[in-house]
């Protein structure tokens, strides 16, 4: 546990105007790094409460089955007496070095290591609240995610010979990057699914509003 209570007790210390930090930023673009950060798993640990739901999915637990809610607590790491404020402090340094990380150009793509697809909805608004414009934030999740894995040549964006992998939203995530989670179509390989349906057949309350 020492790698997740170190950074909770340290992190503030780091600011990215910091030598070693500076350092550590530079090493990774001359090396062409590529980070998955999956801040939200900080962000739950370090929320202080283990008996909460998940930072970002307090209005989705509640649409869940029971023994689906169960398993959405936050799991928040216990703050050892003297630490509040490092603890309390910790999550928003994260998010600076996560934008100071970006605008260095180092390569970032995002990921969970947590509830799937809702979860990653929920990462892409906290890069947003970072300060990465949510265009910008759209585009990690698609094109660059693509070319990371190679398969830029296929799909990571809508184009005459890509794969006719894509969501429908209603709203425009690329100015308000909550608009993310209203997906009302999902299109894979060509096949049209509607998430209300699928959900519905989970057992999972539909979204407020249709």
């Amino acid at each position: 546990m020492n790698r997740f209570t170190a950074v909770a007790a340290h992190a503030r210390e780091f600011t990215p105007g910091k030598p070693q930090v500076q350092e550590l930023i530079a090493y990774l673009k001359r090396h062409h790094t590529v980070l998955d950060p999956t801040v939200n798993v900080f962000e739950a640990m370090f929320s202080g409460d283990a008996a909460a739901v998940t930072p970002g999915l307090e209005q989705i637990a509640p649409r869940m089955p029971a023994q689906v809610r169960r398993s959405l607590l936050s799991g928040a790491l216990a703050v050892p007496p003297g630490e509040e404020a490092a603890y309390r402090e910790a999550f928003p340094a994260l998010l600076q070095l996560l934008k100071a990380l970006y605008e260095a150009g180092v390569t970032i793509i995002p990921g969970t290591d947590s509830f799937a697809g809702y979860g990653l909805h929920h990462e892409l608004e906290l890069y947003a609240r970072a300060g990465i414009a949510p265009a910008e934030v759209l585009r990690l999740a698609t094109l660059t995610s693509a070319h990371v894995t190679g398969v830029d040549g296929e799909r990571g964006v809508l184009a005459p010979g890509k794969l006719a992998d894509l969501i429908l939203v209603e709203g425009d995530p690329s100015v308000h990057i909550e608009d993310i989670e209203r997906v009302s179509l999902v299109m894979r390989g060509g096949r049209i699914y509607d998430p209300a349906h699928i959900e519905q057949a989970l057992g999972i309350t539909p979204r407020a509003g249709g």
